[in-house]
């Protein structure tokens, strides 16, 4: 895979001046106001997550709850039933009493704020909230009590212990995938995974058959992989670094601009995890100015400036922050991140479903902004992948609105279980007569579907 050439310029290099500057002259400005061609941005909803059993925003509370019972109480009894039986697999461990006292404690306390709110989201005709009408209604409640809207909050307010519970749901849905996964190299088959799970694995994924070969030494037939849907979507990702046309001037300024990038509005680390199966051939790039300096980071993720790596470079843009960070001890605007996938986070900076947002100057998502409105005002084609346009969402909306304000529109592509119609009705929602009128293709059966349809273009490394 081509890689991007290794620029000599200041790592310390602030964000991109903005003084105009005609094309001939600066790549990099001719690169601000003509798209790249073949540059793809990936935008990822609740939707691309769901198959491997985290809960889209509607189901969120219900399934969350039910999920960290899970935790709390089977994984109890479980530890009893493997007594005399080889150990658990490390993410198939029971919880220690102490972290089970914890989630029993978390569980409580969102039936108690659910209780407490009954009435005022009964007035709206709410008798079963979502997660974004109950953090409304606690932001509504907290203004007329007149609290302080702080950005780090007490561990025990209304809006903390929610947003506690998002970053637990995040975590322990991964966890019990991982959980499923470690069964198969303990006696579980293929098979009954796949069964278990379904949209999440391949059974069928044919590649040319490298252990048989004809007389002319080339290989022939065909073998049968057991391909996790997302490794297989992010090796089609990262291949297509191939086929970007970006400046040299703008490889060597900002070469994370002159790849495909993931802007995530999720919370949640599946990206992350199956990135890094990829060992050192794939590193994550969160942008800018996102990750505290010097700060512990794990394997897969370059944290600083990305023209040192020699890997695979993906930027990872994670608008409403992410599960696995901490806000920086340092400053307000950096983040540190766990490296442990086995540790349940503690009140990660996050954007919650509400109406109230306060300022996001001189915080860690004033920085995601400026990366991800770069990587969209560059991209040739948009990619909505489970991402079900809420026209709530208009944070996200106005950001597309600016982004796509340029002489060139990209190409959109739409990975839902919508049909045509129903793309078009939710795009021109979102953007307005320009999403009317966009080159729009479908992919109506989910993460599975783009996928195959994109195999045969791609080629998926063993």
């Amino acid at each position: 895979m081509t890689r991007c050439q290794k620029p000599t310029i200041d790592s310390k290099a602030g964000p991109i001046p903005e003084k105009k500057e005609t094309m001939g002259t600066n790549p990099e400005a001719a690169s601000r106001v003509c798209r790249i061609p073949g540059k793809t941005v990936y935008i990822l909803g609740s939707g691309f997550s769901y198959p491997i059993g985290l809960p889209v925003m509607s189901e969120f509370i219900p399934e969350g709850l039910r999920l960290l019972k899970e935790f709390a109480w089977e994984r109890q009894q479980d530890s009893f039933r493997n007594q005399g039986k080889p150990p658990f697999p490390e993410h198939e461990k029971p919880l220690g009493q102490e972290d089970r006292n914890r989630l029993e404690k978390l569980v409580s306390d969102v039936l108690d704020i659910l209780q407490r709110y009954k009435p005022t989201l009964a007035s709206l005709g709410l008798s079963q909230p979502n997660m974004e009408d109950l953090f409304c209604a606690v932001d509504l409640l907290r203004l007329e009590q007149h609290e302080a809207a702080e950005p780090t909050e007490p561990a025990e307010t209304p809006r903390a212990i929610l947003q506690q519970f998002v970053a637990y749901v995040c975590h322990f849905g991964l966890r019990r995938h991982l959980a499923r996964l470690e069964k198969l190299k303990h006696g579980v088959g293929n098979e009954e995974y796949v069964l278990a799970v379904p949209h999440v694995h391949f059974r069928s994924w044919a590649r040319p058959n490298t252990q048989s070969t004809n007389t002319a030494g080339k290989p022939v037939g065909q073998e049968q992989l057991n391909v996790c849907a997302y490794e297989a979507f992010l090796s089609q990702v990262i291949t297509e670094a191939d086929e970007i046309c970006a400046p040299q001037g703008l490889k060597e300024f900002r070469p994370d601009y002159a790849t495909p990038a993931i802007i995530s509005l999720n919370y949640d680390c599946v990206i992350e995890n199956k990135a890094a199966r990829f060992g050192d051939k794939l590193k994550l790039f969160y942008g800018q100015d996102v990750v505290e300096p010097g700060s512990p980071t794990p394997p897969w993720l370059c944290s600083s400036n990305p023209s040192t790596t020699d890997a695979v470079l993906l930027p990872l843009i994670k608008m409403h922050g992410s599960a696995n960070w901490q806000k920086s001890n340092k400053t307000d605007n950096k983040v540190t991140v766990l490296s442990n996938d086995t540790t349940p986070p503690t009140l990660p900076p996050l954007i919650l479903p509400t109406w109230q947002r306060g300022p996001f100057e001189n915080t860690v998502f004033s920085a995601l902004l400026h990366e991800a409105l770069a990587h969209l005002r560059r991209a040739s084609r948009l990619v909505f992948i489970g991402y079900s346009m809420p026209p709530t969402d208009r944070y996200f909306r106005y950001l597309l609105a600016g982004a796509l304000n340029t002489p060139e529109f990209p190409a959109i592509e739409i990975c839902n279980i919508w049909g045509e119609e129903e793309a078009r009705r939710h795009l021109e929602a979102m953007l307005g007569r320009p999403g009317a009128e966009a080159k729009l293709k479908i992919y109506s059966g989910g993460l599975e579907d783009y996928v195959r349809a994109r195999r045969e273009t791609h080629v998926l490394e063993s």
